[in-house]
């Protein structure tokens, strides 16, 4: 029972762990520079940037700028895509 009440502390701590945004902050950054799927500019990677790349593939091609298509491009094959 001891072991299953570790296991649980263990993997709630990790769940809000993984909740927290992740960093886009790097040492280019203080340059202008965004990290790699950053795709709204805030300095952060969340869903929200996730959420942005999908209303561009699915509902409006328009939606983001050069820049932002940059960033979105994460794998760097020169195509935005859920890959």
């Amino acid at each position: 029972m001891k072991m299953r009440k570790a296991i649980s502390a263990v993997l709630a701590g990790v769940l809000a762990l993984s909740a927290l945004p992740i960093s886009a902050m790097s040492a280019s950054a203080a340059e202008g520079a965004y990290a790699l799927g950053d795709v709204d500019m805030d300095g952060v990677i969340t869903g929200h940037d996730a959420a942005m790349v999908s209303r561009y593939l699915h509902v409006d091609n328009t939606l983001l700028s050069a820049d932002q298509l940059a960033l979105a491009d994460v794998n760097g094959d020169g195509v935005v895509d859920q890959a």
